[in-house]
């Protein structure tokens, strides 16, 4: 199993609760290739988490959505249609 960064302290992460956390602790034994997308301009500890659940997955990459907020998958489809054939179709 890959290390997962949120075994370690996950207590110290912002806004992180027992609950909240539970499932990060198996990040490390999820196989499949993943995008996790974000937006950067959110108040939403989910823009600080992204980059760092990424790289817990074994096959994560962090797609960085500039200018947009946790929402943003909602007020661009173009962008999501372009990310999801990029991931599907090219592999990235």
């Amino acid at each position: 199993m890959a290390p997962c960064a949120w075994r370690a302290h996950p207590s110290r992460r912002p806004g992180c609760s027992s609950s909240t956390c539970a499932g990060f602790f198996r990040l490390g034994d999820v196989r499949a290739d993943t995008v996790v997308a974000y937006g950067t301009a959110t108040a939403e500890p989910s823009g600080a988490w992204a980059p760092e659940i990424a790289r817990a997955l074994p096959n994560g990459t962090a797609q960085a959505w500039e200018g947009y907020d946790h929402f943003g998958c909602f007020a661009d489809l173009d962008r999501v249609v372009a990310s999801l054939n990029g991931f599907f179709l090219n592999g990235a």
